[in-house]
């Protein structure tokens, strides 16, 4: 019963990150094509984890802002 319980709480919990946090590692795999590290070893890989993100992030700002509001917000 108890396990039955912490499965269905895992169900809901589960899909309610698969709509929050898992988009992002989707749409990082399918537009860049970033599925692995390239690098060797623990500080290479956060270097490139990095990266990515700051790249995707920039993606999803151009699409909020238009290119010159966000130049304007660099160069203020």
């Amino acid at each position: 019963e108890k396990l039955k319980m912490d499965t269905e709480d895992n169900n809901d919990i589960y899909k309610k990150r698969s709509h929050i946090v898992e988009h992002p590692f989707g749409t990082i795999k399918r537009t860049f094509g970033y599925s692995y590290f390239l690098g060797k070893g623990l500080d290479s890989a956060n270097a490139e984890a990095a990266l990515i993100c700051v790249a995707y992030n920039f993606k999803r700002l151009t699409k909020i802002k238009k290119v010159s509001e966000i130049v304007e917000l660099l160069t203020a």
